[in-house]
């Protein structure tokens, strides 16, 4: 009952940020199990976005049977996890005063106005027309500014900051995501190279000794 009232509480932090991101740092103990819940059902939702929408406003092009369900999965959980990483890592430089399992605790209830903003998109998209599909865009875009002041609002009150070092500071993040990104991509690469070099050496061989 304490998970689900605290997964409830997002609603409240939704409208209002500061007292709610203070509460949930401070005196709910059951957030963390609450966040890993809005974050697994966010990405639900997703997928269900993708599967659901009405054709007339989905985002789907080649159609949906060649959809690869675990990449989207990854594309989904992928910004939320490698954000609470490399937040964690640039607020420690800037005296920030939050745990990751508190960053990742607050962007996880960020995400609340997605996910509600998200099921009433789905539902919408089989009741307007094309005509009046800029009310089905617009929730899209509100929900992710939304989102965005949430995430920023959450940060400035569990690292204890002011509203304008939080944006400072994302704004190294992003940066700093920018960065990680770049170096995993070479990784890949190399490995990918590596294993390719090595799979041809061996046929090569296999060839030769074949003869």
């Amino acid at each position: 009952m304490k998970m689900l009232s605290t997964f409830l509480y997002g609603f409240y932090i939704s409208f209002h940020p500061f007292d709610g991101f203070y509460e949930l740092k401070h005196r709910r103990k059951k957030s963390f199990h609450a966040a890993i819940f809005i974050f697994i059902l966010t990405i639900i939702i997703q997928l269900a976005s993708v599967f659901l929408t009405h054709p007339l406003f989905s985002i789907v092009v080649g159609g949906r049977q060649n959809i690869n369900v675990l990449q989207l999965i990854f594309t989904y959980a992928a910004p939320v996890l490698i954000w609470s990483v490399i937040a964690w890592s640039i607020t420690t430089i800037f005296d920030g005063k939050a745990t990751m399992k508190q960053i990742f605790t607050s962007t996880c209830f960020s995400l609340y106005p997605l996910l509600i903003l998200q099921i009433i998109q789905i539902i919408i998209s089989y009741v307007f027309t094309q005509n009046e599909g800029a009310f089905y865009y617009l929730l899209g875009t509100v929900s992710t500014i939304w989102v965005v002041f949430l995430v920023l609002t959450g940060m400035s009150v569990i690292q204890d900051y002011t509203m304008s070092k939080s944006i400072i500071v994302a704004i190294c993040v992003l940066i700093g995501i920018v960065f990680f990104c770049f170096i995993a991509f070479v990784f890949y690469s190399t490995i990918q190279q590596f294993i390719n070099f090595f799979v041809t050496i061996i046929t090569e061989i296999y060839y030769w000794i074949s003869q």
